[in-house]
């Protein structure tokens, strides 16, 4: 009778046992619901394996947090969570979530600008790509001395060093983060090379960067920057004044509305170069690495003028004759000939 007892009770502790795994089982391989929409889920710095999985269960992505605990301390990985945000979705597995949450897939951003904006316009670009970093901050931010650490003395702003490129970073990156990425990605162009070609030309790195945006500010072409690029030395050289519609603009950047006018050209700004000798105190926009390349390889040549063609190109000219001509050929003309109509 004992004998049939024991077999008995052993019988019941092992089918229990079997269906604890079972059901073990079923759990770890067994998502909570149907795929749907993804969700972002936080974990924040720090964040205990209870607050996690209490967490996931809320969002309806796990069943049984205390399951997930005790199967993620059987791994031996409850220190292996990383803070982040993940993507998650309720057809997803445990062992799932788990996977992802110990290696830190994490969500990221992918966040990217042209060459030539300014620090103004980058604003409300780094904003709607990282709401937790509000327009006014990244204002502030551009003049903070501690962001200027590293750069040249002269630069009394972040304008001009940070890199027009694309950017995959956490989608919620701190205002540092996204600073220091575009930064890092500056130095990284601005080579050794270049900063030696430009000091052979008796440029400092500051005044690279200031002719380099000047440059990217006046043709989107890429033929013509070591042509700009060589007007703008020869100006140098000759100690004229550069004369340039983008530094003017810059100057009144906030009451700027799409149009110079001639009372802008004669208004003193310290980046009016129809009124300064030489080049603007700083940057005016992010050049990008071809604008940085012109800037210290001019085209050899003698030209001192350009004007717009009205097709994105350039007239060059190296009298002033030469220049007059084709202001009347490329501006003055055409606009008559739009006001007739």
């Amino acid at each position: 009778m004992k004998k049939l007892l024991v077999l008995l009770f052993l019988f019941v502790v092992v089918g229990a046992g079997l269906a604890v795994c079972g059901a073990g089982w079923m759990w770890w391989a067994t998502p909570p619901g149907q795929s749907s929409p993804k969700v972002d889920f936080d974990v924040p710095e720090g964040a205990s394996l209870g607050a996690v999985s209490d967490a996931l269960a809320s969002k309806g992505l796990l069943r049984w947090p205390l399951a997930f605990k005790a199967f993620v301390r059987y791994r031996h990985e409850e220190g292996k969570l990383k803070p982040g945000t993940y993507e998650l979705d309720a057809g997803m597995l445990p062992r799932e979530i788990l996977a992802k949450l110990v290696k830190g897939d994490i969500k990221m951003t992918s966040f990217g600008f042209p060459e030539g904006i300014n620090v103004w316009q980058l604003a409300e670009r780094v904003h709607a790509a990282f709401p937790n970093v509000k327009a006014a901050e990244w204002k502030a931010a551009m003049t903070e001395p501690r962001n200027l650490e590293g750069l040249p003395a002269e630069a009394k702003s972040l304008e001009g060093y940070l890199f027009p490129d694309t950017y995959v970073l956490r989608p919620k990156a701190t205002l540092p983060e996204i600073i220091s990425a575009m930064r890092k990605t500056f130095e990284r162009n601005l080579t050794p090379a270049l900063l030696e070609a430009g000091a052979a030309r008796g440029l400092s790195k500051h005044a690279i960067v200031t002719l380099a945006s000047i440059i990217e500010k006046e043709t989107g072409r890429g033929e013509e920057r070591t042509r700009i690029s060589a007007v703008f030395h020869n100006r140098i050289a000759k100690r004229m004044k550069l004369q340039t519609d983008p530094t003017v603009i810059y100057g009144i950047w906030e009451r700027y509305d799409g149009n110079i006018r001639k009372r802008d050209l004669q208004l003193p700004t310290p980046y009016n170069t129809y009124l300064i000798s030489g080049m603007p105190p700083g940057p005016i926009a992010n050049p990008g690495r071809a604008s940085l390349e012109a800037a210290v390889n001019p085209r050899p040549g003698n030209e001192l003028y350009f004007v717009g063609k009205g097709d994105g190109t350039h007239q060059f000219s190296s009298t002033l004759e030469e220049h007059n001509k084709a202001v009347y050929e490329y501006q003055v003309k055409p606009f008559r000939q739009r006001n007739r109509r």
